[in-house]
């Protein structure tokens, strides 16, 4: 574990470097700081999800590394939308292959044709990956009135709205959808990853909280 970690905070400090250099002007303060270095060690654990699976998560992926930028400018709005992105992006990506699902099926029905389960662990998190769903939904449809006050009140509203404490929140919630989704599909397929790598269990048992990192670990040992 202590390999990982040293290898996260060397890729942290690369990251870092080009960061600065894009965004000259940006402030890296401690609460910045904090936020990069999550979205990174999620990037890696959404490295091992794609090489557990043999469909590409390309998009999924590339919705994490759009949240770099989107720290930057404090925009939480936007982490929201890319968690519900998210969200989608794994559960079509799982749904592929499902002939009761096609492209205009509904993610909530994706959900309930997907997951079939007597497994409660299973079901606990499937709660509570379709609540937090829904909830960014919620949040999103709202966000018309927000933006229209936010031009109404001129940008010092705009930043009144984005707040670190608003963007820590959102995070956590995005990165909770991840964990999520991740566990259920891990759970769903135990018997595939026998085969997993030493190094892929280490990264996994680094980089998950430790509450979902108890139900990987089951698999995974």
């Amino acid at each position: 574990m202590d390999s990982v970690n040293k290898k996260l905070e060397e890729d942290y400090q690369q990251l870092f470097i080009l960061l600065k250099k894009k965004y000259k002007k940006q402030i890296f303060d401690e609460d910045t700081n904090s936020f990069l270095k999550l979205i990174q060690r999620g990037i890696w654990l959404l490295q091992v999800f794609s090489n557990s699976i043999e469909d590409s998560i390309e998009q999924i992926i590339v919705n994490s590394l759009s949240l770099f930028e989107v720290i930057l400018i404090k925009n939480h709005t936007l982490i929201n939308y890319l968690g519900r992105n998210t969200i989608e992006n794994i559960v079509f990506l799982l749904s592929k292959d499902n002939k009761e699902i096609n492209a205009e099926s509904a993610v909530e029905k994706m959900f309930t044709t997907l997951f079939h389960t007597s497994n409660p662990k299973i079901e606990n998190y499937l709660k509570k990956i379709k609540g937090r769903y829904k909830t960014y939904c919620e949040i999103i449809h709202k966000k018309d009135k927000v933006h229209n006050e936010s031009i109404t009140n001129g940008m010092k509203r705009y930043w009144e709205l984005c707040t670190n404490e608003k963007v820590k929140e959102a995070l956590d919630n995005y990165f909770l959808s991840i964990y999520e989704c991740i566990t259920i599909f891990y759970l769903e397929n135990m018997d595939k990853f026998d085969k997993m790598s030493d190094e892929d269990k280490i990264i996994i048992e680094v980089l998950l909280p430790e509450d979902y990192r108890k139900e990987i670990k089951n698999i995974i040992d």
